[in-house]
């Protein structure tokens, strides 16, 4: 199955949707706040001290991933698809309000540099609630 973690809301041009293909065979779905606080920190609060909407991005995937492990490496994959977005994807993506590029940018890839942090602390080590 796939989900579209971002598609055409209210604008007229055609924005290109993320279709992440989805293997969760779980019937309970994970929650952001299943995530450990090092998770957490790493990816939403970042995405969060960037704008809320990108962390929407991130909390609509959570409900789509079986665990945490999951979750990140499917953060990845929205990221990597981020990365390719022009300026009608972000007027999309942030509701005709969209960030510079470059900011924008620099965010995807502080957290993907905390996402490299974070995989050298062994799951079982991580903080969780």
């Amino acid at each position: 199955m796939n989900i579209f973690v971002n598609t055409k809301i209210n604008h007229g041009n055609a924005a290109r949707p993320i279709a992440l293909h989805v293997t969760n065979k779980h019937k309970e779905t994970m929650d952001t706040g299943d995530l450990s606080e090092e998770t957490y920190r790493a990816i939403m609060i970042e995405a969060e001290m960037f704008n809320h909407d990108l962390t929407l991005q991130f909390g609509l995937l959570s409900s789509h991933c079986n665990d945490e492990d999951d979750f990140i490496e499917k953060s990845i994959q929205l990221i990597s698809e981020m990365k390719k977005y022009d300026d009608i994807d972000l007027d999309d993506m942030f509701f005709g309000n969209p960030p510079e590029m470059s900011k924008f940018q620099t965010t995807l890839k502080r957290i993907l540099d905390n996402i490299v942090e974070l995989k050298k602390i062994p799951t079982k080590k991580r903080t969780y609630d």
